[in-house]
């Protein structure tokens, strides 16, 4: 489900990706994704821009979704 947010960037709900497959198509380890996603990391640009593409979403979003999601 996704939720509007005060600046109008809309979040998605992280738990519904698979992360092996999204890790396999960005080229890293699933853990790392995992610990994304946790909010225990920080992705670089790269990865972020990877992810937010697998995800078909733009950076904004993954950076309010991983926020929220955490």
């Amino acid at each position: 489900m996704a939720t509007q947010t005060l600046d109008n960037t809309t979040a998605i709900d992280l738990t519904r990706v698979n992360r092996s497959d999204l890790a396999r198509k960005v080229g890293c380890n699933p853990t790392h994704i995992v610990r994304i996603f946790n909010g225990e990391r920080q992705p670089s640009l790269n990865l972020a821009h990877d992810i937010a593409e697998r995800l078909n979403i733009s950076l904004d979003t993954l950076y309010v979704s991983l926020k929220k999601n955490a």
